[in-house]
């Protein structure tokens, strides 16, 4: 709304200083509109206030949607709008002083409101997927490697105790598995890249290792999933090639990547689900025959 506002700030001015009577207005209508109108100060307030909340229009963007945004994308958005906050504008002290303020509430919300568990999944899941393993940085790739070392100990001394265990469930399905960061969605792609201007954020440098022969211990999954990663970026299909070369890479990826980070694309298909119930049922067209089929368009 304020990119709308902003955009047509000429011909607001126009009508709201300079009211023509000939256009059928009364005195007391022109004086109503000029009370009404912006000084400059007005002005400046929205378009420093634009600046700083379009990073969280595009953010919102991106985690939203029919695809189900992973634990990583949301990861990866937080860790950029903190960052973006956390950074100062030049010669900018209306924008700086909006930060100010967002960044208080920020780490309110999203640090201080967030448990140990929740940002181990998301780091986790961050590391995992091949798009945002390349904006990590060099700190945040250890303490993930770190983490996902330590609970492959914990499953590994349970998995040789005498207990009955069930089988390990096979990789997500292609339609319910997919990371929202995909190749082929050219809008989410393009969404994507204007938050990371908005945010003035550069990809972060990761460390390159060698790539190391089978059997592999976790350090040298680790080694071969840095060195490959950047071979694919779409999170489905690196996983679907690799996940016979990194088995317990894919196990965390099986426990961690698939979770939804919001409830966005369920409401969507609840909303569908009650509109083809109320007003489609009885039609026959491709496209109701596959809702009520629950299969995905």
């Amino acid at each position: 709304m304020l990119t709308r506002l902003l955009a047509v700030q000429q011909i607001i001015n126009d009508i709201t200083y300079t009211p023509q009577p000939r256009t059928g207005l009364t005195a007391k209508q022109i004086k109503k509109l000029k009370s009404l109108a912006n000084n400059h100060l007005d002005w400046e307030l929205l378009q420093s206030l634009a600046t700083v909340l379009t990073p969280f229009y595009l953010a919102t963007r991106c985690l939203s949607g029919r695809q189900y945004p992973t634990l990583a994308l949301s990861y990866w958005v937080t860790q950029n709008l903190h960052l973006f906050l956390s950074t100062e504008i030049p010669d900018a002290p209306l924008e700086n002083a909006f930060l100010h303020l967002l960044l208080n509430k920020f780490r309110f919300y999203f640090e201080s409101k967030v448990t140990f568990e929740q940002k181990r999944g998301k780091l986790i899941a961050a590391y995992l997927d091949p798009f945002t393993l390349d904006e990590l940085s060099v700190e945040e790739i250890d303490e993930a490697e770190s983490l996902i070392t330590n609970e492959a100990k914990i499953c590994g001394a349970a998995r040789q105790q005498p207990t009955t265990t069930t089988p390990p469930s096979q990789l997500p399905q292609q339609q319910s598995s997919s990371s929202s960061v995909t190749i082929t969605k050219r809008s989410r792609v393009s969404t994507i890249n204007q938050f990371k201007s908005s945010c003035h954020r550069t990809p972060a440098a990761t460390p390159k290792s060698a790539q190391t022969q089978k059997p592999l211990s976790i350090k040298e999954e680790f080694s071969l999933y840095i060195s490959t990663n950047k071979s694919s970026k779409d999170f489905e299909t690196y996983w679907n090639e690799q996940q016979n070369l990194l088995p317990i890479l894919s196990s965390f990826v099986r426990r961690y990547s698939v979770i939804p980070a919001t409830s966005v694309a369920s409401e969507s298909a609840f909303s569908v689900a009650g509109y083809v119930h109320r007003k489609q049922r009885s039609s026959l067209s491709p496209t109701t025959l596959r809702y009520l089929m629950l299969l995905k368009k």
